[in-house]
């Protein structure tokens, strides 16, 4: 059997004093749950101080973050205003420059059909202006047609009736006295040729083909020499009576003869006309325009 400790005074308790161990056991269970919840609250707090702290900086960071983007925000506000602003005015000078090129366009077509009209008045002008000189040629060309040209040199003393009679001998031409109006030497030109108007065409026609007869069957052909012994004797030339256009087109078709290789070229009644190899069509040359034309031609 186990007994109860004795006391100093040497006297036994049965009974412990359990009111007293319990109340120190009450204070030291209330001790350490004291302590406990102490450092249970402050691990609390730091915890709680962490994450504030953490809160903090991520609000902090946020902010930055947020006002940053604010910032842009305003950057972009800013520039999508400089740009509609930029985007109004362009649209505007477009609006300006649509305006203006309408106009210039309007003012194009108008100056186009100006220009159309002025066109076709230039060539009705030209066109009137071909057709009179034409009949201008027309005219010339009848005038001159009872007329000969006698290309010989000049003599002194000479006499121009005499010497056309002299040619009219030599080449069997029999012309009765009214057959002539009038003959004399030209004041213009380097040659100064004779001029012979015949009463009608009929007779200076026949004079011509006389000529061309005679130098056709006589070797040293119709010369000087008909009118006595001359100290140069040189050809005499009996020609139609060429209007001045006729003339031109004439020398620019001997040139198609001697240069681009047309064999023939000659004049028949005021009118000239080339052709290219025998057999081939005679052409009527009208004007230098088709001379050019032919000139091309030739070289293909």
């Amino acid at each position: 059997m186990i007994r109860s400790p004795t006391n100093k005074d040497g006297k036994y308790s049965s009974q412990p004093d359990l009111a007293s161990t319990n109340k120190t056991d009450s204070e030291s269970s209330s001790s350490f749950v004291a302590v406990r919840k102490r450092k249970e609250r402050s691990e609390f707090e730091e915890l709680r101080e962490e994450i504030q702290i953490l809160i903090t900086t991520i609000k902090t960071g946020q902010e930055a973050k947020f006002e940053k983007i604010f910032k842009s925000i305003e950057e972009l506000k800013l520039q999508n205003n400089t740009l509609k602003i930029q985007n109004e005015k362009i649209l505007s000078s477009n609006e300006i420059i649509e305006k203006k090129l309408m106009q210039t366009t309007e003012l194009y077509n108008d100056v186009k059909k100006t220009m159309a009209i002025l066109q076709d008045d230039h060539n009705k002008a030209i066109n009137k202006i071909t057709a009179l000189e034409e009949e201008v040629e027309e005219i010339q060309r009848h005038h001159r047609s009872s007329f000969i040209e006698i290309t010989t040199p000049i003599n002194e003393n000479e006499n121009i009736l005499e010497m056309v009679t002299n040619i009219h001998e030599t080449i069997g031409f029999k012309p009765m006295e009214e057959s002539i109006r009038q003959c004399y030497r030209m004041k213009q030109g380097t040659k100064k040729p004779i001029l012979v108007e015949y009463r009608n065409g009929q007779k200076r026609n026949e004079v011509l083909k006389l000529a061309k007869i005679y130098n056709k069957n006589n070797k040293e052909k119709l010369n000087t020499d008909i009118f006595g012994k001359q100290k140069i004797k040189e050809r005499i030339y009996i020609n139609e009576f060429l209007t001045p256009n006729t003339r031109k087109l004439y020398y620019h078709a001997r040139q198609l003869q001697k240069l681009h290789g047309f064999k023939y070229y000659w004049v028949s009644r005021g009118r000239v006309y080339i052709r290219k190899n025998d057999g081939d069509p005679a052409i009527l040359v009208k004007s230098l325009e088709q001379i050019e034309s032919l000139k091309v031609e030739a070289t293909i």
